[in-house]
């Protein structure tokens, strides 16, 4: 979520060897708290001395625990201590003085309660209370520590929701929607509900709008918060609706997010052409270099104008055409590498047919038989690898 695209799944999760960009890597200084599993990937990925992690002990993750919310009052017992020691050390209270300094609290309590006594228990429940208290703390503590100096922006969010019986990763709606809570410095108050929102009945907030956004748009929102660059492989969109600065920044900013975003186009689409024969390769059309300068051209001018609506507008087709481009190339070999699959296996079928066929001669009653058979075979395997290649591509 803080690096903004699609984590390859193959290539693991305990200090993922993918290389990537954050909001940690960008930001001045990041101090984390938290799970073992989780905090050394963002250190390890991050370039300089300047993502500090603190974990609790692997052993403490028992999904067999009677109750795992110790692992969320352990974050928020060391976020106190911490700020507790910066006031006796001047080193580190010069740090967290600086500008674009982010704390990241992972409270995987919940997660764990979850999955070992399933949402409705009274042990989740308990963990929520913790979670609540805990978070209500925390944005005291700091508010205090910087002198409520308004200047601190809060997110709130979860990676993935859960079923009643305590899983997810099937796609349920249980499962893939979660809560987006932002407030302080540059977020935007909430803005009354003008539609009927049966989603938000449960939770006693259907007076007020929701504004849903894809978990890769909170790194983009994270980072215009703060100041800071967007992630190199960021895919999120900079949600608008959530910042509350002049339009002008705010068409900056998508400017500056569309540009990320294409150059990531860029990038990909010579990639591909440099490894096709310049005579098979068919560029994506709706984004030719013409385009792209004509579309940065106009939004430019559009902000110099101070049309900042169509700007921002304008933008977004941008960005939504790169996004469009980036899966076209993702999947540009998709059709050839379908088909070498579906020959290759369609081919080693009959070949393995003949073979049996051939050493085995008493299953064939006659010469004639055995060419019918042969056509037959042949037909049935002609039609499998047209309907193999139909599904497949």
């Amino acid at each position: 979520m803080s690096m903004a695209f699609l984590e390859p799944p193959i290539l693991g999760w305990k200090e993922n060897p993918v290389e990537f960009d954050s909001v940690f890597n960008e930001s001045m200084y990041t101090w984390s708290w938290g799970s073992p599993d989780i905090l050394p990937m963002f250190a390890k990925g991050a370039s300089g001395d300047h993502v500090f992690t603190h974990c609790y002990l692997a052993e403490s993750e028992d999904f067999a625990a009677e109750d795992a919310t110790k692992l969320d009052s352990w974050v928020f017992d060391h976020v106190k201590a911490f700020f507790r020691s910066a006031q006796s050390n001047q080193t580190l209270l010069r740090k967290l003085h600086q500008d674009k300094v982010v704390f990241f609290l992972h409270l995987l309590g919940l997660d764990t309660n979850g999955h070992a006594h399933r949402p409705g228990s009274r042990e989740y429940k308990d963990n929520v209370k913790k979670v609540d208290e805990g978070v209500k703390e925390m944005v005291t503590l700091i508010e205090d520590f910087y002198g409520n100096d308004d200047k601190t922006a809060f997110i709130f969010t979860s990676d993935h929701g859960m079923t009643d019986w305590g899983s997810h990763g099937a796609g349920h709606p249980s499962e893939t929607l979660t809560p987006l809570v932002a407030w302080g410095a540059g977020v935007h108050h909430a803005r009354e509900n003008l539609v009927l929102d049966p989603g938000s009945t449960e939770w006693n907030l259907e007076n007020w709008r929701r504004l849903d956004v894809n978990q890769a748009d909170v790194a983009p929102l994270m980072a215009a918060l703060i100041g800071l660059s967007y992630p190199l492989n960021s895919v999120g969109v900079l949600p608008v609706e959530y910042i509350n600065s002049s339009n002008l920044f705010k068409a900056e900013s998508m400017l500056t997010n569309a540009l990320q975003i294409l150059q990531q186009f860029k990038v990909k689409m010579a990639q591909k052409k440099q490894t096709t024969l310049p005579f098979l390769f068919l560029p994506f059309s709706l984004l030719s270099e013409s385009k792209q300068l004509d579309i940065v051209r106009k939004a430019r001018s559009y902000i110099h104008g101070g049309n900042y609506k169509e700007a921002m507008e304008l933008c977004r087709t941008l960005i939504d055409f790169a996004l469009e481009g980036l899966a076209y190339y993702h999947t540009y070999d998709r059709f050839f590498l379908g088909t070498s699959l579906v020959v290759a296996f369609t081919g080693w079928i009959l070949y393995v047919i003949l073979i049996i066929m051939k050493t085995n001669p008493s299953i064939i009653r006659t010469s004639s038989s055995y060419t019918g058979v042969s056509s037959i075979v042949l037909q049935v395997m002609v039609l499998r690898f047209l309907v193999q290649l139909y599904c497949f591509v």
